[in-house]
């Protein structure tokens, strides 16, 4: 068996260097297809010219992106601009290429649009051997997923792409061993059982319960919350990915998502997805310009005891009685945080209610999508301005030191992250449950 393997790892090793001279995703799948399921990790690293980076502590994923690599990988002339191995137990279980993705790119003509496509085709059909491929189509609000499915002798390879109306959204090139891939409609949707996920609890001596949550690298692009949504579903065991997410509720790969957009339309589309959504906490004291009166009247109260600087409210607003408008962001910039903090954890109820619907959750093994505010001098692992909102995964949380666990869809090293449970809660704008059917 030693022997087999070791033949196995020289074999491959001459296939990708041969690729390597190339950089084209046609030779490599080419070259490699008959023994693409024995590639490990670190193989995608060493023999691919060290451009792919593992996505977790556990090389559960290695990613390639063109804006982190010198060096660049096409297809049909064009550079890729994301390539994702998928591993369990150092087992590749699939591959996921983005060939366009709006996100990463930015608009292109329907004309090249168009021949990006013709072009896969052509080549799938040619490195498949399939004739008689399956076609298969998905509806999701105003535009459809498009999907084809060849099957060959090792590998299954799966066009998926859409775009809404004239607009073209992404293409992807998905590859699973040969007989597992899904068709649309079940790749789409959740397949695991509710009432064994609370298995999936990790109870640490340490005092952690915490789940491990699959990692997605949303990249530069400001799809927190499309990748957040993508995390989850992965968790679910569904295929579905952060550019359909992002084209559901309408992303910006600057701006980012609307929160109550993403709600919304996972709700309309939960029997597509086989999800339920449940809003646990919405911070209503945002909604007028009478609750940002109220917290920052707060705010200098606990300015005042500790004689620091208070904030003018009038300054950040423009206008008078109902025609008031608020700088939201100037005004919460203004705050120092530990003073902001403070007039947020009060009364201390609040605190209680967070932390209940939290450790509820995830004893049943269920993670939370949480929107936060974000401060610059926060120590959460990075900075995203001066003030802004983000949404991440609240995935455990620690008893004995009073701390919830989260996760950033940033890659490696983001998997696990603690904040004490006032400030998680100071930072709290949504908490969002999403389970399976």
């Amino acid at each position: 068996m030693k022997l087999k393997y070791l033949l196995s790892f020289l074999l491959l090793s001459c296939i990708l260097s041969l690729y390597a001279k190339s950089k084209n995703l046609e030779d490599f799948l080419t070259a490699a297809d008959s023994i693409l399921w024995t590639l490990k990790p670190e193989q995608c690293e060493i023999l691919l010219d060290s451009r792919f980076k593992s996505q977790d502590e556990y090389d559960n994923a290695v990613r390639y992106h063109s804006k982190e690599s010198l060096k660049y990988i096409y297809f049909n002339k064009k550079i890729i601009p994301e390539i994702i191995f998928y591993f369990q137990k150092r087992q590749l279980q699939s591959i996921t290429v983005s060939l366009y993705n709006r996100g990463d790119n930015g608009s292109i003509t329907e004309q090249n649009f168009t021949r990006l496509n013709n072009e896969a085709e052509k080549f799938l059909r040619k490195i498949s051997g399939d004739s008689n491929f399956k076609k298969e189509t998905r509806k999701f609000d105003d535009f459809r997923i498009e999907s084809i499915k060849y099957t060959g002798k090792n590998c299954d390879y799966v066009l998926r792409r859409n775009r809404k109306g004239k607009y073209p959204e992404y293409v992807q090139l998905l590859i699973y061993p040969a007989g597992q891939a899904k068709n649309l409609r079940d790749a789409l949707q959740t397949d695991a059982g509710k009432n064994v996920l609370q298995l999936n609890l990790n109870i640490e001596p340490n005092g952690d319960h915490y789940l491990n949550i699959p990692m997605v690298n949303q990249g530069n692009k400001g799809y927190c919350v499309a990748a957040t949504v993508e995390r989850i579903m992965k968790y679910y065991g569904s295929r579905v990915d952060q550019q359909i997410i992002a084209q559901l509720a309408e992303s910006d790969a600057f701006q980012g998502t609307n929160l109550h957009k993403i709600i919304n339309v996972l709700d309309k589309n939960k029997s597509k997805l086989q999800i339920k959504v449940d809003k646990l906490i919405t911070e209503n004291i945002f909604d007028s310009p009478d609750d940002f009166e109220k917290l920052t009247m707060q705010y200098n109260n606990f300015a005042k005891k500790q004689k620091r600087n208070r904030i003018k409210f009038d300054d950040f607003c423009k206008g008078k009685g109902r025609y008031r408008r608020i700088n939201v962001a100037a005004l919460i910039s203004s705050y120092e945080y530990d003073l902001f903090r403070s007039a947020r954890c009060k009364p201390q109820r609040l605190v209680d209610r967070f932390n209940k619907e939290v450790q509820e959750s995830l004893n049943a093994g269920i993670p939370l999508a949480w929107c936060t505010f974000t401060f610059q001098n926060m120590k959460d692992g990075r900075r995203i301005g001066n003030f802004g909102l983000h949404m991440r995964i609240i995935n455990g949380f620690n008893p004995q030191t009073n701390q919830i666990i989260y996760t950033d869809s940033w890659g490696k090293g983001h998997e696990k992250k603690y904040l004490a449970l006032n400030d998680a809660w100071a930072i709290t704008l949504m908490l969002i449950q999403i389970t399976p059917k």
